[in-house]
């Protein structure tokens, strides 16, 4: 049809087909464009709202960063007036919260894992007045007991219902390789050797793992008392002389003077002691029993200070003690002080803040032979997890006190 006749064509009547034909056309000609702006929105909407959720994840990267409490940044700047060259450094330090000494509690009733409660014997399961004790943690935690009136040195494994003897004779007393007379201290080094504080004998006994012969690593130190204690630090033995009142190390005197008395240059009748090897190494903690004391004493001087109890004062109360005779040291030099007639473990605490007033983690104050009490305790040792161990001498038995936080 020609452009003319087109609108010539319009004064014309249409058939109904051919008007339908033409709407039909019409409607699907408006569709397709009503498609086509849909299919463009959507692509819109769906490119705005991925934008969106971009822009979301950055700002909540940007806010976590700026708000993190446990970042902490410095920076310093070093210049040398000789020059012009400045040096400018950016250091990143991560503070992190640890919980003090203060506020450290072990569940108060006790478990009996080695020994039966109040049944003194040489059998494998028994003990008898066991003293100080020793925990191997780098080899899960094995005990070692100075069983000191069966004259015999117990190992025994963690969870075990019986230990093995590996120095001296169950109930036999002597003075030859084989034989101990009322061991009272055990010390294993990293080889799992044993050093024995062998009291009556007057010597420090050294067995090789695995051997039950042992040899005297004393003998050539002058005229050594009766010891007590033993530790060895970096190849160099220390041992606490009861009747000298003194503490040796390889021989020489390094605290009191050898005459028992409560002079500042002086111990009385000394039952234990500990090494610092962390805070203030060589520093010596020596147990001063007979003037209810702990006094403190550091490498190269002549006189100590106390550091726990008063000088020749007996007591029952948080800075007092009475007859202590044993002590271990954490870390940090908090000192756990086995307080003998007061039948409790008391806890000094040291670091960050040095406290002379304790508190009582293990005992009640009173003897007694139930779960939670002690009688006369002598040793003490922690695990890997800080779990305390207590030589309760006169139940004849170890007692286990869990930490809880």
């Amino acid at each position: 049809m020609k452009f003319s006749e087109l609108f010539n064509s319009t004064s014309s009547p249409r058939s109904p087909i051919s008007s339908n034909n033409i709407r039909r056309n019409e409607n699907e000609d408006e569709e397709k464009e009503y498609a086509l702006m849909y299919s463009g929105c959507s692509f819109c909407f769906y490119g705005l709202l991925l934008g969106f959720l971009l822009a979301g994840i950055l700002l909540a990267t940007i806010l976590a960063l700026w708000l993190s409490p446990n970042t902490e940044t410095t920076d310093s700047s070093t210049s040398n007036s000789g020059s012009s060259i400045s040096l400018g450094s950016s250091i990143t330090t991560t503070t992190t919260v640890m919980k003090t000494c203060t506020d450290w509690i072990w569940n108060s009733t006790g478990e009996t894992i080695a020994g039966v409660t109040g049944s003194a014997g040489t059998a494998a399961n028994q003990l008898s007045s066991p003293w100080n004790i020793f925990i191997d943690v780098k080899n899960n935690n094995t005990l070692y007991i100075a069983d000191s009136g069966n004259h015999r040195i117990q190992k025994w494994l963690l969870g075990a219902p019986t230990g093995t003897t590996v120095a001296g004779v169950s109930g036999s007393v002597g003075a030859t390789a084989t034989l101990l007379n009322t061991p009272k201290d055990v010390f294993v080094d990293s080889s799992q050797n044993l050093y024995v504080a062998d009291s009556l004998n007057n010597r420090i006994q050294f067995f090789s793992y695995g051997i039950l012969s042992g040899s005297t690593v004393s003998s050539g130190w002058s005229s050594p008392g009766s010891l007590w204690g033993v530790q060895v630090v970096n190849n160099l033995i220390y041992a606490c002389d009861n009747t000298k009142s003194a503490i040796w190390k390889n021989g020489s005197v390094v605290a009191g003077n050898q005459i028992a008395g409560s002079g500042n240059n002086q111990l009385n009748l000394p039952q234990g002691f500990a090494v610092d090897t962390s805070m203030v190494p060589g520093t010596i903690y020596a147990v001063n029993s007979q003037q209810h004391t702990i006094v403190q004493w550091t490498a190269n001087t002549t006189t100590g200070n106390i550091v726990a109890g008063s000088n020749g004062i007996q007591g029952s109360s948080s800075t007092l003690l009475m007859y202590p005779v044993s002590i271990k040291l954490d870390a940090y030099t908090n000192m756990f002080v086995v307080d003998n007639n007061n039948h409790r473990i008391q806890l000094f605490c040291r670091y960050p803040t040095v406290n002379m007033t304790a508190r009582t983690i293990a005992g009640t104050g009173a003897k007694g032979s139930t779960a939670n009490t002690l009688t006369f305790p002598a040793g003490i040792a922690l695990d890997s997890s800080m779990n305390l161990y207590v030589s309760d001498t006169s139940n004849h038995r170890i007692q286990r006190f869990q930490r809880l936080v």
